[in-house]
């Protein structure tokens, strides 16, 4: 969908950040206080919870605070954190949500949990359930504030209990021993203030707003599950997990509080995604399954084909290419771009989908079936390239295509 001059508001947010600020200007800038606890209050009963039923709580917030991007150190950056305070039967209590927020399906930005924490940019932690995994540790450190707060030389930290960072090194292959925060002024003048120093553990909540339909959200998906995407929420009953886990759908939302009517929301929300969930056919639903194997089962024919393949990528210097156990890969500044993976019928030649320098070329090649493909977790979209009809320019016309836009 195309915006013209006049459909531009007049501060144009772009990207996940920019729909989480898009969304918190729409709350914050209601006219009144009933009118932004109302807002609040549909924003949070726009959640679907793994338990089924929401807090009960919800309708009796008196006031709230909204933090967006916080930077936790060592537990990444919340997109959004959200402190409520309600008044119930004459009794005040406090309530923290964790929102972590993808512009795309879970399926996506999930990685498996096999692959550890620490990878980098573009690794575990900044995956979904990566996140949320760090967003629990870090409540659990505000949990246990007074044991675990300390300050040396005018620095002040905040560090989660010692057994629990042994728990994610084992778990999770955490190459941090015990994950910490020493910021004193967001200590000091953020965290305490709004009362989350010491707050019961079951007072935090975690959000996973990601672009999906009500078929395919992440807590009930068992190609989550299958895939060791869920995040992983150490030392704490499962049962009453589900009671604080819980998930955010744009169209939901956008129902919720009346988002059409918000001119921001709405072109924020637009450059990313024309619509507000992905149809049932969604490639990142509909995506076939393969499995790595040794090159050894393949017959001469698969094998030269992806050989061959393997060659054109290698003539580009820009690229590094890589030969492993059932395929080859292809990496551009550190990360893998692309994969040749023989099956017993094709050899496959996909892009990782994804990646915004990536975009998928407008060439028609309709002597070819095209497909996305899961491999453990990571989709790519490409060509499926038969030995009996593939022509080697037609390759080297879309891998070029494609690497062009790399």
């Amino acid at each position: 969908m195309e915006m013209e001059w006049k459909d531009i508001p007049t501060i144009q947010w772009y990207g996940e950040r920019g729909i989480v600020n898009a969304i918190v200007t729409h709350i914050g800038r209601q006219s009144t206080e009933d009118a932004r606890l109302s807002a609040i209050k549909s924003f949070l009963g726009a959640i679907i919870w793994a338990k089924g039923k929401g807090p009960d709580w919800i309708d009796s917030i008196s006031d709230f605070k909204m933090v967006v991007e916080l930077g936790l150190s060592q537990f990444g950056d919340p997109d959004l954190i959200i402190i409520c305070k309600t008044k119930k039967n004459g009794e005040d209590k406090t309530y923290c949500f964790f929102v972590e927020a993808k512009a795309v399906p879970y399926r996506k930005s999930k990685m498996s949990n096999k692959e550890g924490m620490g990878k980098g940019k573009y690794g575990f932690n900044s995956s979904i359930n990566g996140q949320l995994s760090l967003k629990y540790r870090f409540a659990i450190a505000l949990n246990n504030w007074d044991e675990n707060v300390c300050e040396e030389n005018n620095r002040k930290s905040l560090s989660e209990p010692k057994e629990m960072g042994s728990l994610y090194k084992e778990e999770l292959k955490d190459n941090i021993d015990r994950r910490k925060i020493a910021k004193k002024k967001i200590l000091d003048n953020i965290l305490e203030p709004l009362g989350l120093n010491n707050l019961d553990a079951e007072n935090f909540y975690f959000v996973a707003w990601t672009w999906d339909n009500d078929e395919h959200i992440f807590f009930k998906d068992k190609e989550v599950w299958n895939s060791n995407g869920f995040p992983l929420f150490l030392k704490t009953d499962p049962s009453k997990m589900e009671m604080r886990l819980g998930w955010l759908g744009y169209k939901n939302l956008e129902e919720r509080l009346e988002l059409e009517s918000s001119k921001e929301y709405m072109a924020a929300r637009i450059t990313m995604k024309d619509n507000n969930e992905p149809d049932k056919d969604n490639e990142y639903y509909t995506a076939d399954k393969v499995s790595l194997q040794k090159w050894k089962v393949f017959n001469d024919n698969i094998a030269s084909l992806s050989d061959n393949i393997y060659a054109e990528f290698e003539k580009d210097k820009e690229v590094t290419t890589e030969k492993l156990d059932g395929s080859y890969s292809i990496k551009y500044n550190g990360r893998t771009v692309a994969k040749i993976i023989p099956q017993h019928e094709y050899t496959f030649v996909g892009f990782r989908l994804g990646l915004d320098d990536i975009v998928w070329p407008k060439t028609s090649y309709d002597e070819h079936e095209s497909a996305v493909i899961n491999i453990h977790g990571v989709f790519f979209k490409g060509i499926k390239f038969f030995p009996n009809k593939a022509n080697i320019e037609k390759v080297k016309i879309f891998i070029n295509d494609c690497l062009d836009d790399v």
